[in-house]
């Protein structure tokens, strides 16, 4: 049985978090985008996104160059 799309949905936010949702949404429209980037958009200070951005990482969500 395949998952229902708010299934889905729900699991990302339950391992991304809000602001994990966010800057994936950003990184998958973009293709690519660096802190500086994140913190233009977002307005959110370097250490927030990079915690995120290390939590997305350890999920498998993301991978960091």
């Amino acid at each position: 049985m395949t998952d229902t799309k708010r299934e889905t949905l729900t699991r990302l936010f339950d391992a991304a978090q809000c602001k994990g949702v966010a800057y994936l949404l950003a990184i998958v429209t973009l293709g690519h985008m660096t802190v500086k980037d994140l913190r233009a958009l977002t307005r959110d200070s370097e250490p927030t996104i990079n915690k995120t951005l290390i939590e997305l990482e350890s999920r498998g969500l993301i991978q960091r160059s």
